[in-house]
């Protein structure tokens, strides 16, 4: 029988509010990560979620070492409770009936058609599994366009409608909300500061990005400072650039992981430069992983180079050097097939209105036998 360990987290943005779930999985060398999110959800049902999708991926009967953070989760399946719930038509007493009664049965039976172990750990305590879960879960509920709970929904005593949070007053709610969120910012709770970061992103308050980048800077617990440079990086705050470089070598493993996604999100050629140069001096597996993560991320939304993004960068004297240099690596990993014609158009763009830079472009493409042999084939572009 096939061993097989999964790790699960929930999130939940209010709770109720917005939710996600993170799995990993793992079977001898291969693995494999699964996530998800609904619009109005609670972190318990998310928790239950992430143990129902992690054992729903599995095809066959396996030997399972479940893992999560949730004391509610692993507490009822280890000590029994869920079962004699199940056993007492999902009551817990005479009196109170067992919640989230929908998700506890799919939940039991996946658990008794595998052999089933339960582990409880820590959360957010350095654990790699637990914390890339988190992450997953978090990215989830964050997404637009999420999913219904149709079970959750449909038993609550109110619409949804009525949990968005609407003024009475004469002043524009959008202004309260960011007043509100950049207080928490400053607040000495963590949870709280975690909790004003998530709302800056699913508000999507691009205004507060100056105020998270100071925070970013002064903030001491590495795991809400790697959640400040995943904000930054989600409402594209690109002048955050030079600050996540020096993040990338923060000597704590997770704020460097947060930095390289954060970087991957603002998703400017600079970003990209300073991606590429920095796997090469990363030593932790997991950040080499987070970082050529984020690069491939970069060449899936932007296949092609933008003349207009990079004719923007090279108009600004702090960025031309960094844009030069990014387009240069860009160019190692571009389908010449599909982007000859933006190389062309950007060529004649440095040519005509950035001559020094044509020439030190044109001087390190001359020591690329093989991108002059594939633009030659197109057409005799170059001398």
């Amino acid at each position: 029988m096939k061993k097989v360990e999964i790790y699960t987290d929930g999130a939940c943005i209010g709770n109720p509010g917005p939710g996600g779930y993170g799995v990993i999985l793992r079977y001898g060398e291969h693995r494999r990560e699964l996530s998800g999110g609904y619009r109005m959800t609670t972190n318990n049902r998310m928790e239950l979620m992430a143990a129902i999708k992690g054992l729903e991926a599995l095809k066959e009967k396996c030997n399972v070492a479940l893992y999560s953070d949730s004391k509610y989760v692993i507490d009822a399946l280890e000590k029994g409770w869920a079962l004699k719930w199940r056993a007492n038509g999902w009551r817990r007493n005479k009196k109170d009936a067992a919640t989230n009664s929908d998700l506890w049965g799919r939940l039991l039976e996946l658990c008794e058609s595998h052999e089933t172990n339960f582990h409880w750990v820590k959360g957010h305590a350095g654990d790699p599994d637990n914390e890339r879960c988190d992450r997953l879960a978090t990215e989830a509920a964050t997404q637009p366009d999420l999913s219904v709970d149709e079970p959750y929904e449909s038993t609550r005593q109110r619409p949804l409608e009525q949990y968005v949070s609407l003024s009475t007053t004469d002043e524009d709610p959008s202004s309260i909300s960011v007043e509100s969120v950049r207080r928490d910012l400053k607040s000495p709770d963590p949870y709280t500061r975690r909790q004003a970061i998530i709302r800056s992103v699913t508000e999507n308050i691009t205004q507060l990005g100056g105020d998270l980048l100071v925070h970013f800077r002064s903030e001491m617990d590495p795991e809400i400072k790697g959640r400040f440079a995943w904000a930054l990086g989600r409402l594209n705050y690109g002048k955050a650039e030079e600050t996540l470089l020096e993040a990338l070598n923060n000597p704590d493993k997770e704020v460097r992981v947060w930095s390289a996604w954060a970087l991957g999100e603002i998703g400017s050629y600079k970003a990209e430069s300073i991606l590429r140069r920095a796997i090469d001096d990363e030593h932790s597996k997991e950040v080499k992983q987070a970082i050529g993560g984020a690069i491939k991320k970069l060449n899936l939304v932007s296949t092609r180079v933008h003349a207009k993004q990079l004719k923007k960068e090279l108009q600004r004297p702090e960025t031309q050097d960094q844009t030069l240099l990014g387009l240069m690596e860009r160019l190692e990993t571009l389908d010449l097939a599909t982007d000859y014609e933006s190389i062309v158009e950007l060529r004649a763009e440095m040519q005509s209105n950035y001559p020094e830079f044509f020439k030190k472009y044109m001087a390190w493409v001359r020591r690329k036998p093989e991108i002059i042999a594939a633009l030659n084939d197109r057409s005799k572009v170059f001398p």
